[in-house]
């Protein structure tokens, strides 16, 4: 191709905009491979930032940041009197170019993140993400976040994604099985929340504290049929909530029933409340707050008092809980701790620190507010 004429976009890249991956990073993988396959030359100018996203369909915010990466890379040089042109790396062959990834982690300080949650509309995930972001910036890197809509299939194939996209891939609450999670994800470049799969680093709520206060104070409070609702069969977190509910139930001699599995959402709770009300609980503690929430004003418009009917515990301690009708008594877990500790975890990860991969926890405790009392009272 002449230097001095200008590449059409729409030849070098192809945007997919059903997948998971961000935009930047589909122009980018556009223009890299046409450098690799030489399309593009040394030399060659591209568009300018207006005519490019014009061509492609995407903002100039857009192609600014697939430029900086792939300047960043080394394989674009910028400036006002040249415009935007290649320069191809000379210090290795054509067949053993390192990844997009090994490369931004060798010339430049600042990594990106692709973080996968389970369900974007969850206050939790929202805090915990925030967390992250946070901890992140100050570590210089950078944070994208993928919602999966609790949905298995969107989920790995948005992780796979991640791994090629992204330096670093943290995994939330993810659905899939450990067989799944061991083929799909390079343990190297990978950091899990809240499940442990061997050979994996991994941050993990510790919810065994506060199941015991939340159920020591519903017994306390005279409770002797206390039930679970449970959240997505799928979810590991919420099959082991279940187990240490019934265990510290039982060990304290009261009855215990098992509710659920239910959507983690408002709605999920709201189909349960029937349920709940006609059986022998007099107390409920829910997979998560949303549920909690649902539940509770479900049983409201059926003409049922809480606490006086039903005591109910939620867990999160979602920001919403201190101004619900009743304000919601919920298991604390430090979401913006976690985030940290995510961060802490990846910056070893990166630095090659020592030792073996393993599940770093995060207690949880019980705040107490007005969805509990005396059965009755």
């Amino acid at each position: 191709m002449d230097l001095h004429e200008l590449p059409r976009m729409s030849t070098l890249v192809h945007l997919d905009r059903d997948l998971a991956s961000p935009l930047y990073i589909q122009v980018a993988n556009g223009i890299r491979a046409s450098i690799d396959e030489g399309r593009l030359s040394e030399g060659q100018r591209l568009p300018s930032e207006n005519e490019a996203s014009d061509e492609l369909g995407v903002s100039r915010p857009t192609l600014r940041q697939a430029f900086r990466l792939l300047e960043n890379e080394g394989l674009l040089v910028r400036s006002r009197a040249s415009g935007t042109r290649v320069r191809r790396q000379r210090d290795a062959p054509d067949d053993a170019r390192a990844s997009a990834s090994e490369v931004v982690r060798a010339r430049v300080d600042v990594r990106l993140i692709g973080m996968v949650v389970p369900d974007w509309t969850n206050p939790f995930f929202i805090s915990l993400c925030a967390g992250v972001e946070r901890a992140a910036r100050v570590a210089s890197m950078r944070v994208s976040v993928t919602d999966v809509m609790e949905d298995r299939r969107v989920e790995r194939r948005t992780l796979r994604q991640m791994q090629r996209d992204c330096d670093i891939t943290v995994a939330v609450a993810p659905r899939l099985d450990d067989a799944e999670i061991t083929e799909l994800l390079d343990p190297r470049r990978t950091v899990l929340v809240n499940r442990a799969v061997p050979g994996f680093r991994s941050v993990n709520v510790d919810a065994t504290t506060g199941v015991s206060q939340a159920v020591g104070h519903l017994v306390a409070l005279g409770h002797a049929c206390i039930g679970y609702i449970s959240g997505p069969a799928s979810s590991r977190a919420s099959g082991a909530l279940a187990a240490h509910v019934k265990q510290e139930v039982t060990a304290r001699g009261a009855d215990f029933l098992a509710f659920g599995p239910v959507e983690p959402t408002i709605g999920g709770g709201a189909s349960i409340a029937d349920e709940v009300l006609n059986s022998a609980v007099t107390a409920v503690v829910t997979h998560n707050d949303l549920v909690a929430l649902g539940m509770i004003s479900y049983a409201k418009s059926r003409g049922a008092s809480i606490p006086r009917d039903l005591s109910v515990i939620g867990f999160d301690n979602i920001p919403f809980d201190a101004v619900a009708d009743p304000p919601l008594t919920s298991v604390a877990v430090r979401s913006h701790e976690v985030g940290r500790l995510v961060v802490h975890e990846i910056s070893e990860m990166l630095e090659g620190a020592g030792g073996q991969p393993g599940v770093v926890h995060l207690g949880s405790e019980l705040y107490m507010r007005e969805s509990t009392a005396r059965p009755g009272s």
